[in-house]
């Protein structure tokens, strides 16, 4: 039985992703911090 021969294929390189802003960043860390301290402390805790 012959083995499956595979063929080099060209892969372009992934663009980079979209940068973040800081305000963002900070909008959505608030909104982390509070899921965590109101919902899920109080009922895992």
């Amino acid at each position: 039985m012959a083995k499956n021969q595979r063929m080099w294929v060209y892969r372009p390189p992934k663009p980079p992703a979209p940068k973040v802003s800081t305000s963002t960043k900070v909008i959505v860390k608030q909104k982390a911090d509070e899921l965590v301290e109101k919902v899920l402390k109080p009922k895992n805790i």
